[in-house]
């Protein structure tokens, strides 16, 4: 009985929480020894006689109610992304209300099985938080999702009504092991940031006095655009148009790009095994293309590393050149949340969507939140990314005539992070709103001529406002099984370039540009 009681916790109970779109899963083999260390202290008899489920019911039914929300924090406390609290505490306060008003109504009603019925309440609760393993256990298993919940949850049961006070105990202490190790985690990570940020400020006061700018530099303004998931055009044309209703689109965008003076470096890949925004940005920042991928992620990873930019090897660069630096992000990261000395303008959003994002991210492991929150999802959070995300458009309309004086100094090399064509895909190709599932390719085609667009019009906007200035458009990746190639893009007013370098480097990219745009 035990036996089988374990394979159904070992397999069920590896936790996914999100951080910045990319699950973390908790592995078989920590479950698996939380799950020996809760057997051994149900083994303890002082340890039983204190935490057993009947003595101790409420304490233990609030852990599984809190322990994936202590989980979520704890593995995304050392992550690239800012975590937003506020929706998160007011979820769980929700959840703990409830819980407390389902055992009056249970006590009045039920009686004796009051407790037995909370238990299976707070466990299944803290089971469909595994939405996303078994999601993935389905995948792999080539079964229905419903299939595969049924299969533990059914045995699941069967041993409850057999064995109660056995399961209750097991579950209590196991839950307990697994509260305590992931407030530990949450302390770890908390005292690693600490020391990391403590270790780099102090590093970084050593190296101030070499951060002076070269004033007697005169460079012409670089506009760097960063296209998110954005593939090649030649690529586009041959996997996604055909999800579009008119085919071989991009040949008349080559054109007026070409016309443009841009040059479209073809056969353009990432070379890291990271194909993602905050390797590639990062690669950019540090102007190096072999980061470490598990390295400091104040320093080298982007957004996080924005908070430190003024210490960067890019900043040194542009010191060097005597080049202003401004970071125009989009709704997601921007320099509003994460360095307000890089604004360009005072563009601000609504801090209740980081909260909503971050509690997006939460719900993502949960099976019922998942379907509940997806609702309000379409309806109201995606409208408002289509509303405040279109970044190119914005400096356009608002940006540019605000700091005309400034631009026309020139010395500016502008880091715009446009949205591009990443999900969720919310565009069609005139780039009014439209939901898309998230592997839409459909979705993808039409965000992907909708930035398109956006870019070309950006283009000539700037030829026609600042001619001599310098134009890079880029991909950070591609997207679906395409996420080593890019697009680029470049008008570097015949600056002499290695055309392999630029076509694989964002090292050589950043740099090379840099370096002809003084040459004035």
């Amino acid at each position: 009985m035990y036996i089988i009681l374990l394979v159904l916790l070992f397999s069920v109970t590896p936790n996914t929480a999100y951080a910045y779109l990319d699950p973390i899963s908790v592995s078989y083999i920590f479950t698996l020894i939380i799950t020996l260390i809760a057997f051994i202290l149900s083994k303890i008899k002082k340890f039983y006689l204190y935490f057993n489920y009947d003595n101790k019911f409420h304490l233990i039914n609030f852990l599984f109610i809190i322990t994936p929300l202590i989980q979520f924090i704890s593995l995304n406390i050392s992550g690239v992304v800012l975590i937003f609290y506020k929706f998160l505490i007011i979820l769980n306060i929700i959840f703990i209300l409830v819980y407390f008003l389902l055992y009056k109504i249970l006590k009045k009603y039920f009686l004796k099985e009051y407790k037995n019925i909370l238990f299976l309440f707070v466990v299944l609760f803290f089971f469909q938080f595994q939405f996303y393993d078994l999601y993935l256990l389905s995948t792999k298993a080539d079964l229905r999702l419903s299939i595969i919940a049924i299969i533990f949850v059914v045995p699941f049961l069967i041993i409850f009504f057999l064995k109660k006070n056995f399961v209750k105990n097991l579950f209590g202490n196991f839950i307990f092991a697994f509260f305590l190790f992931f407030i530990f985690k949450f302390l770890q990570g908390s005292y690693l940031n600490y020391v990391e940020i403590k270790d780099l400020k102090a590093k970084f006061k050593l190296e101030k006095n070499i951060n002076l700018k070269n004033k007697n530099e005169l460079s012409n303004n670089i506009y760097f655009i960063i296209s998110d998931a954005v593939v090649d055009l030649d690529l586009f044309e041959n996997k996604y148009s055909k999800f579009l209703n008119k085919k071989i689109i991009t040949n008349n965008f080559k054109s007026n790009f070409d016309k443009e003076g841009l040059q479209i470096i073809v056969n353009s890949e990432i070379q890291f095994k990271d194909k993602s925004t905050r390797q590639s940005l990062g690669s950019i920042i540090n102007i190096n293309d072999n980061l470490p991928r598990n390295g400091s992620k104040y320093k080298y990873q982007y957004p996080i590393a924005m908070k430190f930019f003024n210490y960067s090897t890019l900043r040194k660069k542009l010191n060097e050149k005597n080049l202003n630096f401004f970071w125009i992000g989009n709704i997601w990261n921007n320099c509003n949340l994460y360095n307000t000395s890089l604004c360009f303008d005072n563009q601000t959003y609504n801090k209740n969507f980081y909260h909503f994002r971050t509690l997006d991210y939460y719900l993502e492991a949960s099976y019922f939140g998942n379907i509940i929150f997806k609702i309000f999802k379409e309806k109201f959070h995606y409208n408002e990314i289509h509303k405040n995300n279109s970044t190119l458009t914005n400096f356009i309309n608002n940006s540019y005539s605000k700091n005309l004086d400034l631009i026309n100094k020139k010395n500016n090399f502008f880091l715009i992070h446009d949205y591009g064509a990443h999900p969720p895909f919310i565009y069609d190709q005139e780039c009014n709103y439209n939901f898309y599932q998230y592997d839409s390719k459909e979705g993808y085609a039409n965000s992907y001529v909708c930035n398109l667009k956006e870019l070309l019009s950006f283009i000539k906007f700037i030829n026609h406002k600042d001619p001599d200035s310098f134009i890079i458009v880029t991909g950070d990746h591609g997207y679906f099984q395409n996420r080593n190639n890019i697009l680029r893009m470049i008008k570097m007013n015949n600056c002499d370039y290695d055309k392999t370098k630029i076509s694989q480097d964002f090292s050589y990219l950043v740099s090379r540009v840099i370096s002809c745009s003084s040459s004035l």
